[in-house]
């Protein structure tokens, strides 16, 4: 398992092609004060962001445009996660009016490059401001089109996590409960919070057999299970949607059927395919049964061992039991 590495104040290392991003930002200020508000919203100093934009920014003489914040401010004191100045920002100190909730040039919303950056601190803060967690991307070339600020944040995460299904579950959900992960997580359980589409963003995730980001989502939230329904329940829900546990359940069965139906046919490409897709969903119903079972304790424990301590007992666990356990479970369900 391998994690990104951050910097002591710097935002998660995470390139990616936003598209058109340019913003003509050095017609408002002169002369070396471009650089000179870098530096400051780089060093999160709120003193000196404060008296350069006062001072420095440039300002219209019909004063028709002057008290609007220049959409690439708001994209540096992200991309720098410069909480302090952001608060200067919104609590009206520099004289700029910020409107959370209008999308920058790029298509992305203020919170969308906070949920970029993994930051909790300018989560928290762009919330607690009015920023609506249920805006998508409305850019169509960029590649985060559609997406909300939860999704980014869920992608962001699994580009620095390295997982794959001939892993051990376990050893993912070591990794998310590391220090490391503290902020990443908080961004995205204050996100999730907010998101009124939280349980499809799950569903979503679990279907498409997305490991880091269905782990994540159960770790900031796992009191969310208790909507998935357990083997006592109906298959269905009041609304008429299925258990994701028997979703996946039934997916699995639907899968071993298919890989049945191309062996007879000599398929083996096919059947390889399909036999990968399996691996996957199993993985997917092991993660949910370890939630559903005692996922809350056994996260706080794993925050309270050491890494190293957890990763020799893992090593000496056979993944071949895992799949065997795995088998017992979604046969156990499909039969239920």
């Amino acid at each position: 398992m391998r994690c990104a590495s951050r910097t002591a104040t710097g935002p998660w290392i995470f390139c990616v092609k936003l598209g058109r991003v340019e913003y003509p930002f050095r017609q408002y200020v002169s002369g070396g004060s471009y650089q000179e508000i870098k530096n400051a919203i780089l060093y999160d100093d709120v003193e000196k962001f404060v008296e350069l934009v006062e001072r420095k920014l440039w300002k219209p003489l019909d004063n028709s445009h002057s008290k609007y914040c220049p959409p690439e401010l708001l994209v540096w004191i992200c991309d720098c996660c410069a909480v302090d100045c952001a608060a200067a920002l919104l609590n009206g100190k520099t004289g700029l009016t910020v409107d959370l909730n209008v999308p920058l040039k790029s298509g992305m919303f203020p919170l969308h490059y906070a949920a970029l950056s993994l930051s909790p601190g300018l989560t928290k803060l762009f919330l607690e401001s009015g920023a609506q967690a249920n805006v998508r991307c409305n850019d169509v070339e960029l590649v985060f089109y559609g997406l909300l600020p939860l999704n980014i944040a869920l992608e962001v995460l699994h580009k620095v996590i390295w997982w794959s299904p001939e892993q051990s579950i376990f050893g993912l959900v070591i990794a998310l409960c590391q220090d490391e992960m503290k902020d990443p997580l908080e961004t995205i359980k204050l996100l999730g919070i907010n998101t009124t589409g939280l349980l499809d963003v799950t569903y979503h995730h679990a279907k498409e057999g997305n490991l880091v980001q269905l782990a994540a989502l159960l770790t900031v939230e796992p009191p969310m299970l208790d909507k998935f329904g357990d083997e006592s329940e109906d298959d269905c829900s009041l609304d008429g949607s299925m258990k994701l546990r028997q979703c996946i359940a039934n997916e699995i069965a639907s899968l071993i059927d298919v890989e049945c139906i191309l062996r007879g046919r000599g398929s083996s490409k096919l059947v390889q395919m399909c036999n990968k897709k399996k691996k996957v969903m199993m993985s997917v119903m092991l993660l949910l049964e370890f939630f559903w079972r005692g996922g809350c304790h056994l996260t706080e424990f794993f925050r309270l061992c050491s890494y190293q301590m957890i990763q020799i007992s893992i090593q000496r666990v056979d993944l071949n039991q895992k799949t065997s356990a795995c088998h017992r479970t979604c046969n156990h369900t499909v039969l239920l």
